[in-house]
């Protein structure tokens, strides 16, 4: 090889080395950038940490390797709920955390982590946040000018909520008798029958939603020339409330049950004998209710019929629980 070949060459070899080094360096700056990932915790939840990191190398790749490479000072921390909601905070440095509320009870399994990846990831792209501006009157101050400003929440991105509410399958609206709560209900109740005979008692209930099932007692005492009688009644009950208007509720209730008289004379040449039959009532109520001290309370005034007995002394009817009724009650309900 002459001189002047041998020249050439150790040019050309000191040109291309550089190049070459300088090639290679343009190729792996990016590749280093890419396998820079935020920090993840994964608490509670279908799926692990891993699967995140994978989801979201997914969603980071198209970004380039600035993005990528910025995301060394974010950390992201998933924390799952019993109720199938999934919390994601995303920690920028110093600055506060951006967090968002997702309801994942509806989205498969193997597509959590992608869900997630993609909430957290358009928190990572938000722009960063202004520098605050100082008034004219501090930047002639040179202490002012020195001090920097304390840091500001980062903006929210399009769909990140800084503070959401977050609304889940328990408490979303409902109808029917979750608008009534079960409970028991009491009632102290008058009843006049026929315009003759008034009956005093008490009754307990159930209830569930707008209908009540219990147990009802009256009775009177009816004092006569020729001796006394005790009408007594025990019966089932079972009431519903048809409409209501603000405090005012219409309803039904219906008794059915037994009733008794005992008739004792005051003259031992008077004879008696017990009567009974079984007692059937049919009433339309209106009451009017009100809130104290954690209780429902109402007037109830009912107009109904009924079937029951008539005990007679000779022929005057002295007692009589039948025929059309007006009552009144105050119910208190829990």
């Amino acid at each position: 090889m002459t001189s002047r070949a041998r020249t050439a060459a150790t040019a050309a070899a000191g040109v291309g080395g550089p190049v070459i080094l300088s090639l290679l360096a343009l190729l792996a700056t990016p590749a280093r950038a890419q396998t820079i990932r935020p920090a993840t915790t994964v608490t509670a939840c279908d799926f692990d940490a891993a699967a995140l990191d994978l989801a979201l190398a997914v969603e980071l790749q198209s970004t380039g390797a600035a993005i990528a490479a910025a995301t060394a000072n974010i950390s992201i921390t998933v924390t799952c709920a019993t109720d199938g909601t999934a919390t994601v905070t995303v920690q920028h440095g110093d600055l506060p955390p951006t967090s968002r509320s997702l309801d994942l009870v509806d989205v498969p399994a193997p597509l959590a982590p992608r869900v997630v990846a993609l909430v957290a990831v358009a928190a990572v792209h938000r722009p960063p946040p202004p520098a605050p501006a100082l008034p004219a009157s501090d930047l002639s101050t040179p202490d002012a000018a020195a001090t920097p400003a304390p840091p500001l929440a980062p903006p929210a991105a399009a769909g990140v909520d800084i503070a959401p509410t977050m609304t889940t399958r328990a408490n979303l609206g409902s109808t029917g008798l979750s608008s009534h709560p079960r409970g028991v209900s009491a009632r102290a109740l008058a009843r006049l029958h026929d315009g003759t005979t008034a009956l005093w008692g008490a009754s307990a209930a159930l209830t569930a939603g707008s209908g009540s099932l219990g147990i009802a007692a009256a009775g009177a005492r009816i004092d006569h020339a020729l001796g006394q009688l005790t009408p007594w009644l025990v019966a089932a009950e079972l009431g519903v409330s048809v409409a209501c208007a603000g405090a005012a509720c219409a309803g039904l209730h219906v008794e059915v049950g037994r009733i008794a008289v005992a008739a004792v004379a005051t003259d031992p040449m008077v004879s008696t004998r017990p009567l009974a039959a079984t007692y059937v009532h049919g009433a339309a109520e209106l009451s009017f209710g009100t809130r104290l001290a954690g209780l429902e309370v109402a007037a109830i005034a009912a107009l109904g019929v009924s079937r029951g007995v008539i005990a007679r002394v000779d022929t005057e009817a002295v007692a009589v629980v039948a025929g059309w009724t007006l009552g009144g009650a105050i119910e208190v309900r829990r």
